[in-house]
């Protein structure tokens, strides 16, 4: 059976922005009737991915994002003394095989996708294109690129999914914007399972053999009780002007809150994701669980200096199905008479917890849980990342 870890923080910041829309203000939720901020999994995983903590203890096994895979390619010839006309061929012709070339980019070494690609599959790129460079013949077939199972760290966690847009309207069509299109007759035998050989949606469709599942669910973080962005006016003075008053004035938004963030981990996926790698997933997860409370979001971290630690975390492991205590705030938490909000937050999660145990049998083989609340202390950090080496 399938063994998953589950990671409940509570977080406490003032006036924050970690995570705004395109408005400038913090993303924000309606539940339990009520507004809360919130901020994204995608911007949580990109904090965890570049954590200080996960990066020392797990080294140099990331992968890269990027849409300049040619260019990378390119700059790799360079160094190879490659001539610099055919190491621009060749980034061209591996920005072709990556994916859909921006037409916007002369040099023609950018995509319109972003790419995920592990240490070793990045090692096999740079070898086929020095085979081409030395007038090898080469198998630019994306299979024999990219993989199905991954030494990257972060691909094996956070998973990997390639696709196409071959299905998306043109964007001159206006009168096609905003309705879904039919998927061509290649992509429905792709989706049937059945791979096309030929034509540039074929070629696109054998990448699909190296999505690779996520092996941590991460949800998206809110506030465990009613919050709304605010707005915040300032101005700011000239210090070379001789005239008086503001010389600019603007708005910056924030928001404040005790945020409840989950994360689920399936180690047998991990395993899987990582080649069988058993050592390195258990070292994943422990870095994980050093990492989660005391990461965040760093957005407009300079204007509000929003680094915090989570005041309580609890880490459950087993083989029952993992479940989200988001339930316990469905009803937003008030401050009680001796304890605020962060620490009536701890005790109806608990509350739920509790409930749920009542009701469906024991949820979880063990845990551990520390909190840091002023006069009430009590485990460790250390204490919840020892229970994951059990």
């Amino acid at each position: 059976m399938t063994t998953f870890v589950q990671i409940h923080t509570l977080q406490t910041f003032p006036a924050c922005n970690l995570n705004r829309g395109d408005d400038g203000r913090p993303k924000t939720i309606v539940y339990g009737g009520v507004e809360r901020i919130r901020y994204s999994s995608q911007a949580l995983k990109y904090a965890l991915r570049n954590s200080p903590v996960l990066r020392a203890t797990l080294g140099d096994v990331f992968g890269k994002r990027t849409k300049l895979l040619g260019r990378a390619v390119q700059e790799h010839l360079l160094k190879k003394n490659v001539s610099p006309e055919r190491a621009a061929e060749i980034g061209a012709h591996v920005t072709e095989v990556c994916g859909k070339v921006d037409e916007k980019d002369a040099s023609r070494l950018k995509t319109t996708t972003l790419y995920f690609v592990g240490l070793d599959e990045e090692k096999a790129l740079y070898e086929l294109a020095e085979s081409a460079a030395a007038r090898k013949e080469v198998d630019w077939n994306p299979q024999s690129i990219l993989k199905e199972v991954t030494t990257a760290v972060d691909i094996a966690m956070f998973g990997r999914m390639y696709t196409d847009d071959s299905g998306k309207p043109p964007k001159s069509d206006k009168k096609a914007k905003g309705k879904k299109s039919k998927p061509t007759e290649a992509e429905a035998e792709a989706v049937d399972g059945h791979e096309v050989d030929e034509s540039e949606t074929g070629t696109k469709s054998k990448r699909r053999h190296a999505n690779i599942e996520a092996a941590v669910h991460v949800a998206h973080s809110f506030t465990t009780h009613r919050s709304s962005p605010e707005d915040d006016y300032f101005s700011a003075t000239d210090d070379l002007s001789d005239e008086s008053g503001a010389s600019h004035i603007d708005t910056q938004f924030f928001g404040s809150g005790v945020f409840y963030t989950y994360v689920t981990i399936a180690r047998d996926r991990l395993v899987e994701n990582l080649a069988g790698n058993a050592d390195l997933a258990d070292l994943c997860i422990e870095a994980l669980v050093r990492a989660l409370p005391s990461t965040s979001p760093g957005g407009k971290r300079a204007s509000f200096a929003s680094h915090g630690k989570s005041q309580f975390a609890l880490v459950e492991i087993g083989t029952q199905q993992p479940r989200s205590l988001a339930a316990a705030f469905c009803e937003p938490v008030r401050p009680v008479p001796g304890r605020g909000i962060d620490r009536a937050s701890a005790e109806r999660l608990l509350e739920q917890r509790a409930a749920f145990d009542t009701v469906y049998g024991t949820t979880t083989d063990r845990h551990a849980i520390f909190q840091a609340f002023p006069g009430q202390v009590e485990g460790s950090l250390e204490q919840i990342t020892q229970i994951v080496k059990a």
